[in-house]
Order: C-alpha cells, then sequence, then structure tokens
C-alpha cells in the first residue's frame, strides 16, 4: 500500500491516496474506474486446493509514473519493469505465497515473453492445461 505508483517533485502517490492522484490530474472518472474494481480485488488468503500459477515473465511492464520537477501535467517517464506487459511480476507470483500457507501443491509455471493476452492462446499453455486435463 506505501509502494510509489506515481512521482512528482510535490507528492508521492500510492494506493492510500490514488483518489488524490485522480482528481490531481483532474480525472475523476479513472477514480471510479478504480472503485468499480475493489469489489472484485484479488483475495490473497490461501484457498486450500491445488493450485496452478501460469503468467508471463519478461515483457516490459510499467511499474511507476514519474513527472519531472513542475511538469505534472506534461508527459510523465514511465518507469518499467518485468511483468507480461500488463500486470507486473511481483504480483504474478503472489499464488507462490500460498505455498507455506496450504498443504495442498500449489504448482508455477513462469512463461518468457509472453504477455497478457497472449497467454490465453499459448500452445505451452494449452499444452498443460491439456496434460492437466488428461491426467484426472
Amino acid at each position: 500500500m506505501d509502494e510509489v505508483l506515481v512521482q512528482t517533485d510535490t507528492k508521492n502517490y500510492t494506493l492510500d491516496n490514488i483518489k488524490d492522484y485522480f482528481m490531481d490530474v483532474e480525472y475523476p472518472d479513472g477514480w471510479d474506474m478504480y472503485q468499480d474494481t475493489l469489489p472484485h480485488s484479488l483475495n490473497l488468503t490461501a484457498p486450500g486446493v491445488e493450485v496452478h500459477c501460469i503468467y508471463g515473465t519478461n515483457v516490459s511492464t510499467v511499474e511507476q509514473v514519474f513527472y519531472k520537477p513542475g511538469a505534472f501535467y506534461d508527459n510523465p517517464t514511465l518507469i518499467n519493469g518485468d511483468g507480461d506487459g500488463t500486470v507486473n511480476r511481483r504480483s504474478l507470483e503472489g499464488c507462490k505465497t500460498w505455498s507455506s500457507k496450504q498443504r495442498q501443491k500449489v504448482y508455477d509455471l513462469a512463461l518468457p515473453k509472453v504477455d497478457h493476452m497472449s497467454i490465453l492462446k499459448d500452445v505451452n499453455v494449452l499444452e498443460y492445461i491439456s496434460n492437466l486435463v488428461n491426467s484426472l
């Protein structure tokens, strides 16, 4: 909650004050859209069932927005990190924490250079799921 998502010369924005960011950039619709997603936020409680985490990695993914001093409304610098092009790697690997919180197995399949949408048709994913279903 305290990770800086947007940095300016006068204020940093985290999830704790993200509403301020949307209001400060005069984009209240962004705040409304964020609010709409809250009921669907990921519950990080271990589910107590076998889990297969499948996600893409090594795709440049925005992690932070940086505004130069005095340039809050100008084009920001986007600071990229590892992820699937939409979601950062740390979030994608959140399911790994369940391994130590439940007795059921948590499997992990990270696919380099597979982005957020193409994972749905990636041959490795489809083969993994097919093998999983056929082993039942």
